[in-house]
């Protein structure tokens, strides 16, 4: 049996290289961001990828647009840098990350908790029960000056979950929404074992979005949370509201509404019912 644990010790840290497809580490007990330092890694030249920016607690963790990541210790936060070209992946697939992430992480919550509702809310949310319990942020670093030229293809693509971090000191509107593995987990939950987890996932996934989208689109729709659900949507040309068709093979939410089927390629759900 696992037994529960918040940290990564030097031995662990250690597996993470042994264990999975990450070529470098980067470790710190606190950090504000493992976007931002990932960001500010890739600025001044990143020789080695995979590279994984791993904290045991995030202070000022950033979620889509505005929003912010509430984190504990005990929650999983990190941060991936890799090339597409190292996964030969096309350019039109890269948009489709934030829900082949989504889709590793239901399938690792799935593995620790196999009885647990899981649900993926497009476009980069994972749910258990109907409440959050990860975020996701992909990210491609602007060109800037003295950056490397083997650094313009990069993404980062981030993560927070909520693990063994139980809510009950979180702010009261994230303890209304959010959830944590270890309340739907049959044991204890080790945060090296689900991170080695995550990690594969995440790995087998992206090599199947190079090669076998239709694959991962048949997942995408398992998990979607939103499909045949009435949702309200915010877009950059305004709010739209319709029933949810599902998700397209471009990663696209399908709404059906008083004018027709419509495409969203981006936006962010008010709501859903």
């Amino acid at each position: 049996m696992a037994t529960a644990s918040a940290g990564f010790p030097p031995d662990q840290r250690l597996r993470i290289r042994q264990e999975t497809f990450v070529e470098c580490l980067e470790f710190a007990a606190s950090m504000v961001s493992t976007n931002d330092r990932a960001l500010e890694m890739i600025s001044t030249g990143v020789s080695r990828t995979p590279l994984l920016v791993l904290t045991e607690r995030q202070t000022g963790g950033r979620g889509r647009g505005s929003n912010q990541w509430w984190a504990a210790p005990g929650a999983l936060t990190f941060s991936l840098i890799i090339d597409p070209d190292m996964f030969a992946l096309a350019a039109d697939r890269r948009p489709q990350m934030s829900l082949t992430l989504g889709l590793s992480v239901c399938r690792t919550i799935a593995r620790f908790a196999p009885t647990a509702a899981v649900g993926l809310k497009w476009p980069n949310d994972v749910l258990i029960a109907n409440r959050k319990a990860c975020g996701i942020l992909c990210e491609v670093p602007g060109r800037t000056a003295g950056a490397a030229n083997n650094t313009a293809s990069l993404m980062v693509l981030g993560i927070g979950l909520n693990v063994n971090n139980r809510l009950t000191t979180a702010p009261q509107d994230v303890q209304s929404r959010a959830i944590a593995m270890i309340e739907v987990s049959p044991q204890p939950l080790g945060m090296i074992e689900v991170v080695i987890e995550l990690l594969r996932q995440i790995e087998r996934n992206i090599h199947r979005l190079a090669t076998d989208r239709d694959c991962l689109m048949d997942q995408w729709r398992d998990f979607d949370v939103l499909r045949e659900t009435r949702v309200r949507l915010r877009t950059s040309k305004g709010e739209i509201c319709g029933t949810s068709r599902g998700i397209d093979a471009d990663g696209a939410l399908l709404l059906e509404t008083a004018d027709g089927l419509q495409r969203c390629i981006a936006g962010t759900v008010i709501s859903s019912d």
